[in-house]
Parts: structure tokens; sequence; C-alpha cells
């Protein structure tokens, strides 16, 4: 199997490819944390570039039909993000409705990050954005297992370190949580600091209802939180 820096090479030798920040995708220590933001934490993704094919080319090779559909996919992820904007503005059905149409966004955009990995199994990028479409609609195992691979690629990859933390508290694994929260302050404060907003917000749900979870389990937690923010 091609690994994916010489896939990306090779397209950026026939034109196909322009990147203006390089990806997290890189497959050898030391890796810096990723230029470009693949989650929730940033409004657009500049890696990649409108992929078309003349109508005289060959039928696309996988890798070209894997960055196709993770250009699309980002496409859908923007929409849901849009969505999610108008929602918190709306009031009552209207809210509701445009909350929805956010969640088949976000099914759409995970449809196409599948073909994308599906094609290229090692596409760092592809595997922590559909991480985060998962996390979004409440997929907290996949998306862990997406996050897995992702990190087992680049393991210098913030966001995902993030969003698997997330993950790990919509499934009540606290101590993952916690683990995750630890490993990303020195690598990133501000995904350090996305992951402690989410880690209150956890609490206050939690301390609302319990979900099974002990009461001594949670104020634990709530001091653990209170020491580190």
């Amino acid at each position: 199997m091609k690994s994916l820096a010489s896939l990306l090479l090779a397209l950026a030798s026939i034109g196909f490819l322009t990147f203006v920040a390089a990806p997290a995708v890189a497959l050898a220590e030391p890796q810096d944390p990723p230029q470009e933001k693949t989650g929730g934490l940033a409004r657009t993704d500049g890696a990649l570039g409108h992929i078309n094919q003349p109508a005289d080319m060959p039928a696309l090779a996988p890798e070209q039909k894997a960055l196709n559909a993770y250009h699309r996919g980002l496409g859908h992820r923007d929409k849901a993000w849009e969505l999610e904007e108008q929602a918190a503005a709306a009031k009552g059905e209207k809210s509701a409705r445009k909350a929805a149409k956010a969640h088949r966004s976000y099914e759409k955009a995970i449809e196409q990050f599948r073909k994308a990995v599906e094609r290229v199994p090692e596409f760092a990028q592809a595997l922590g954005s559909l991480g985060y479409a998962l996390l979004k609609t409440g997929q907290y195992e996949e998306a862990l297992a997406a996050y897995d691979r992702a990190l087992a690629i680049g393991p210098r990859y913030p966001e995902a370190i993030q969003e698997r933390g997330e993950a790990y508290l919509g499934l009540d694994r606290i101590e993952e949580a916690k683990s995750a929260f630890i490993e990303l302050v020195p690598i990133d404060g501000e995904c350090a600091d996305e992951l402690m907003s989410a880690m209150k917000r956890w609490l206050d749900q939690r301390r609302g209802d319990a979900g099974g979870l002990s009461e001594e389990a949670i104020e634990s937690f709530a001091v653990w939180i209170e020491e580190r923010s």
C-alpha cells in the first residue's frame, strides 16, 4: 500500500492537488500539530483545492476519489455548522427543524468521509473529520474508532485528542477524558480549553441526570475540574 505522503506527492506532480497547509498525515515521529483545523475549532479548511476531471481524462484513481470525497464531506460539515448557527438563533419549531437539518448534513459528511478513508485508509485528516461528524451525531463508539486510527498515524494531532476526549465524556468514561486533557495541555492550549469547556458542560448535565453514575464519581470529577480551571 502506498503511504499517504507518496500518494499526495504523486497527485501534486500531475497538478491535481494544491496544499496551502500540510495536513496532519505525516507518518513518522516527531510530528508537529497540524496547521489546519479539521473539526469544530475552525470555520474553513484550506488544505484541499477542488479537483476537476476533464472529459477526456481516464477514470479517477482511488487516491483522487478519496480527495474528492473528503472535499465533499467538508462541504456537508460546513453546511451543518451554518444550520447549527441558524438553529441557535431561532426558536421553537424553527430551531428544531434547523437542528434536524444540521444532523442530516453531518450524516452526509460521514458518508463522504467514510468513502475517503475506504479508498485511502491512512488518510489521517479524513479520519479526524469522520470522528468529528460521528461525535456531533452522538455515535461515540464509532467516533473513538476513527480518532484512534487518526492518532495511530499522527500522534501529535491535538484536535483528534480533544474530540476523542469529548467522545469519552459522551460515554461517561471520565478517566480517559482526564487523560486526554492532561495530554493536551503541553501540546495545544486552545484544544485543552475546548475540552475543559466540554467537561464543564458534561458536569452540568450529569448533575441534573446522573445517567447511572454515582454522585460520588460526579462530584469527584467536579473537584478535579475545579483544580484545573
